[in-house]
């Protein structure tokens, strides 16, 4: 984004990077903090990849990662584009990580779109995995994988390395492969419907 702002006329070697076994990646990045809007820095990212690269309609796969901004509209950018088939939310068991999943299955309804499943990264909240398991249900869709928290990822995170590359062996990532798994086999959508803010407390008594 800083790029873009100063006008640097960006290439594709600039923006677009191989990583582990030959997957591409993209960081998009954002406004300053306090300026600007991450949902617009996500249009503009993906109208310039569109112009620089075809790393996009050559990929098998497209995966973007994107903040959950009702208001902004950070995770609604791709989807408006017609970029997206297959839209998952990621939460935890707490109360205001499931608060922010209800308030972005909300925003689909707006979007026509399609929930695919709900994931679970833990936060070792009490009752974690019942709590997004019976959130997901009442949403419509079910509970697709249960991440737990391991030091591990921090331990890879630091070092540079996604887990499959640096500890492929360990428990965690076949939790990883498991939901990769899961979800490259999905076919099954629905059109969620969010719970009421007092239905969402009682899940997280």
């Amino acid at each position: 984004m800083e790029l873009l702002q100063q006008g640097v006329d960006i290439t594709e070697p600039d923006v677009v990077f191989e990583g582990y076994k030959g997957v591409k990646c993209v960081e998009v990045g954002g406004p300053e903090p306090g300026i600007g809007c991450a949902g617009r820095g996500i249009i503009v990212a993906i109208k310039m990849l569109q112009k620089k690269s075809s790393v996009m309609t050559d990929s098998d796969l497209v995966i973007y990662d994107v903040p959950g901004d009702i208001v902004c509209g950070g995770f609604a950018a791709p989807i408006r584009k017609g970029l997206v088939n297959e839209t998952y939310v990621l939460t935890s068991g707490e109360y205001m990580p499931l608060y922010a999943a209800n308030n972005i299955c909300k925003g689909f309804a707006r979007l026509n779109n399609q929930l695919y499943g709900v994931i679970c990264n833990s936060r070792n909240a009490l009752n974690e995995e019942a709590i997004v398991s019976a959130f997901a249900k009442e949403l419509g869709s079910e509970l697709l994988a249960f991440i737990p928290k391991d030091p591990i990822v921090q331990s890879c995170e630091r070092a540079g390395y996604s887990v499959i590359e640096k500890e492929p062996d360990s428990e965690i990532a076949g939790v990883y492969r498991k939901l990769a798994r899961t979800i490259m086999e999905r076919d099954i959508g629905c059109e969620p419907e969010p719970l009421t803010d007092k239905r969402l407390r009682e899940l997280t008594d």
